[in-house]
């Protein structure tokens, strides 16, 4: 079984991408997690 840090994830994703799409960006990477984690 995989273990995904969700918010190392998106430490990360904050750290690649500095502009006004990050909450939008955010939101789906946590839909992906929480369809991952059922």
């Amino acid at each position: 079984m995989i273990q995904i840090d969700s918010l190392e994830v998106v430490m990360a994703i904050q750290e690649s991408f500095t502009g006004g799409t990050n909450s939008t960006l955010i939101r789906r990477i946590f839909q992906l997690l929480s369809q991952i984690s059922r």
